[in-house]
């Protein structure tokens, strides 16, 4: 059985006869899914959907003996769902009884015992392959909500940010009383949504990003956090929708099921007196499960990505900056094309040139390859073959032939721009054919800085404009400065001029980049680039994952961390101590699209398949690469914030390495 496969009755069975009514996790017995479960009520021709919707007449059926069993319990609702891991086929999905009962209104050992009870009526009914579970909703009564939620406060406290990431512990930790929305009577009470900002012009930054030495404040609080598995650093700012006050916070992030409570609260308290000896008074320190994941994207052909795109699927065909791509020995691991560079290198007193695209190493690299060489300046040489795009390309043709099929069928609209499409892809279905260049150098980290970029040198015969005329230029759609300009002054962005928009201004859609960001620059933005008002430079990107995105700059370094593992590196890290763990520096990005949450003040800069993705400034400097993101676990969409190398230590980097490397403008 392949991982994330759903064991079969039998299979389930084979241990025990009766282990059908087995828990299989606090009041489930739903098989268990590697990754995130998706629900669904496609696929639901099994027989048991017709004998439950004909239920509750007879007491003798399964729905009145399991209503019978539930009694006692503040039933909301019952509900039949198929159920199985993200993307599985139809056929790999299980049919599950869900039950859902008020939160805080029962306890755990009375929530196991009558499901393990529905389980055996639906066992004796004939329906063995049909599962229960139960869960909780919200109270309706305001107090019971509130008791319900400071019961379980890990769970409710970073409620708002994009992957719900658990709270563990907070020093100093004053009493938590949130504010709670109990406006609308047709609902049951939520409490307020969180928001991060950036730390802003607070006096902490010059001691924060300037000092490593042994002393300094960034390496005692890494001190602090021996014998944590944890995984990040940010120095953020949190408050509630709505209200003014945003605190400054130290977040350490750690592995999810790494650190009890107790264990993080001791980490939160040796933190917060190393920010107090260093003079800061108004910042605490909280400790949360999250993961640093790389943005590269593993795909199944079935899936469909932003179907029906036009744009973006004319994009992928071209040389702009943000199509997807992917190694052509595995397709199913997209990132993002990133900018253009122009590398010279010198070898034996012969100077070569050429003209490379840039991406994330663990983009286009397998985890067993390993840079060449023992000293932190080699480079590994390579000439795997790249494609533009990867998996996605099977998804867009199954797309477009099935839309120009659907439109000649019913003679609606006009199919020209689809045929173009489908031609265009169709001439491209052979990996040479859509083979753009070949891998040249990968790199792997340097000096504390996470630089894990890789060169993808560009074949000649696959490009139709000369190589030395090709520039840096991102598709961001047609009309989208208007777009913005609406959406973010919505949300009290603005600058001087009271407009946000592209300098200089978009030509048809397509936007040129010159020129790089200093990261003094994202320190310390220049009033210009500010279009916050929060001492914070405004970025853009597009890429695969998310297309064009907006957001802002944290002007604190944030620390990413992967223990060493005895095996070597996998080749998503970066180094910082060839004897310690795996440390490197990079610079924090925080959303404020609001494209998938309804205008929410945060939403992700970043997300998977958006590895590699040049970010730049509104004035068309390039700022740096998307790398990796900030999020609950594996299998969640959103990131709560987005990492991004800055350019500037990339190009030093190369420099390092003897690549002598200029954006191509």
């Amino acid at each position: 059985m392949e991982p994330g496969d759903i064991p079969k009755t039998e299979e389930r069975n084979a241990d025990d006869s009766s282990s059908s009514t087995r828990l299989t996790s606090q009041g489930s017995t739903v098989p268990r899914i590697n990754g995130r479960r998706e629900y669904t009520t496609t696929g639901s021709e099994h027989p048991f959907v017709d004998y439950w919707n004909k239920c509750g007449k007879d007491p003798e059926d399964a729905l009145s003996q399991i209503m019978s069993t539930l009694k006692g319990l503040q039933l909301s609702g019952i509900h039949v769902f198929r159920v199985g891991p993200r993307n599985c086929e139809t056929k790999d999905l299980v049919l599950v009884v869900s039950i859902w009962v008020e939160g805080g209104s029962f306890d755990w050992e009375q929530g196991n015992a009558a499901v393990l009870r529905c389980q055996e009526i639906l066992d004796q009914h004939g329906f063995p392959d049909v599962y229960c579970e139960l869960g909780e909703v919200a109270p309706r009564r305001l107090e019971d909500y509130r008791r319900w939620i400071l019961k379980d406060r890990g769970r409710h406290y970073y409620k708002g940010l994009p992957s719900n990431p658990t709270f563990l512990a907070r020093s100093p930790d004053p009493t938590w009383n949130p504010p709670i929305n109990n406006m609308d009577s047709g609902y049951p009470p939520s409490v307020e949504h969180k928001f991060l900002m950036p730390i802003g012009c607070h006096p902490i930054l010059e001691k924060w990003n300037n000092d490593d030495y042994a002393s300094s404040l960034r390496s005692q609080v890494v001190s602090n956090l021996k014998g944590a598995n944890w995984t990040s650093v940010d120095m953020l700012r949190c408050g509630y929708v709505g209200k003014k006050d945003a605190p400054a916070i130290l977040f350490v992030s750690v592995e999810p099921g790494s650190t009890t409570p107790e264990e993080a609260r001791q980490f939160a308290d040796r933190c917060a007196v190393t920010l107090f000896n260093h003079g800061i008074i108004d910042m605490s320190c909280e400790v949360k499960e999250s993961q640093v994941v790389p943005l590269s994207k593993l795909q199944p052909p079935s899936t469909v990505v932003d179907a029906g795109n036009l744009w973006k699927a004319s994009y992928n065909l071209t040389d702009l900056v943000g199509a997807t791509i992917a190694k052509s020995d595995q397709q199913g691991k997209q990132g993002t094309k990133g900018p253009y560079l122009r590398v010279k290198t010198v070898e034996n007193g012969l100077e070569t040139s050429s003209v490379c695209a840039l991406t994330c190493r663990h983009v286009v690299s397998s985890s067993t390859q390993e840079p060449e060489g023992s000293g932190s300046k080699k480079v590994r040489q390579s000439c795997e073959a790249i494609v533009q795009p990867g998996i996605d390309y099977e998804t867009e043709v199954k797309y477009f032939a099935h839309r120009l099929a659907s439109k000649q069928k019913s003679h609606w609209g006009d199919p020209a721009a689809d045929e173009g499409m489908l031609r265009s892809y169709n001439a491209r279905s052979t990996v040479e054919s859509r083979t753009f260049g070949h891998l040249a150098y990968t790199r792997q980290g340097s000096s504390g800085r996470a630089t894990d970029w890789a060169l993808i040198k560009l074949d000649v015969d696959k490009h139709e404009r000369p190589l030395d005329t090709i520039k840096n230029q991102v598709p961001i759609g047609y009309d989208v400065e208007h777009g913005y300009s609406r959406k973010y002054q919505s949300q009290g962005w603005s600058n001087a001029s009271g407009n946000f928009s592209f300098d200089p201004r978009p030509d048809h859609g397509i936007y040129t980049l010159r020129g790089v960001t200093p990261v003094a620059s994202i320190q310390e933005p220049e009033e210009w680039t500010d279009p916050t008002l929060h001492g914070a430079i405004c970025l853009a990107k597009v890429g695969h994952g998310s297309g064009l995105t907006l957001g802002i700059a944290n002007q604190a370094l944030s620390i990413l961390h992967r223990p060493k593992s005895p095996q070597g590196t996998t080749g998503d890290e970066t180094e910082l101590d060839e004897d310690d763990d795996l440390i490197s520096l990079t610079i924090c990005v925080l959303s404020r699209d609001g494209k998938y949450l309804d205008l929410s003040p945060t939403s992700s800069f970043g997300i998977a398949g958006d590895s590699g993705a040049c970010a730049w400034d509104l004035n068309g400097r390039v700022a740096g690469m998307v790398t990796a993101g900030s999020m609950w676990d594996l299998e969640d969409r959103w990131t709560n914030v987005t990492y991004v190398t800055p350019m500037e230590w990339i190009l030093e980097d190369m420099r390092e390495c003897g690549l002598e490397a200029t954006l191509c403008e």
